[in-house]
């Protein structure tokens, strides 16, 4: 059974600001042996999310043409268009890929990517504040 839409709302929520303030709701969206690669090209693991992410000032995500792929029942890859703004109003476009794994019954990220890439049309309707 496809999940993709399933996986996606839990990719808009892992970016939601009470998520990303709380390791213990980040603990439960990120794999044991979840790994990073941001657009910074330095990876990291869930400890290290988990130590980072909740301190960090949250800046406003737009998610937008996803695109998913079920590789395994219980593996989904989605690849989708972000922008990040800051708070001082600086965009930051990328491609971003994540996979997400079904263990005991609950989707967790698995792996997440970030690719710096040129600006791109913003799609409002996209916004995740809706």
């Amino acid at each position: 059974m496809f999940h993709n839409h399933e996986v996606i709302m839990l990719e808009k929520r892992l970016i939601q600001p009470e998520i990303r303030r709380s390791k213990q709701l980040l603990d439960q969206y990120l794999a044991t042996d979840f790994m990073e690669i941001p657009s910074t090209g330095i990876p990291f693991n869930k400890k290290q999310a988990l130590d980072r992410i909740p301190s960090e000032k949250n800046p406003d995500f737009h998610l937008q043409e996803f695109q998913s792929r079920e590789i395994t029942d219980s593996l989904i890859q989605l690849i989708y268009k972000a922008v990040i703004i800051r708070e001082d109003g600086t965009k930051h476009y990328s491609i971003r890929q994540s996979i997400w794994q079904k263990i005991e019954n609950n989707w967790q990220m698995l792996f997440h990517q970030a690719t710096v890439c040129d600006e791109f049309e913003i799609l409002l309707d996209n916004n995740l504040g809706n």
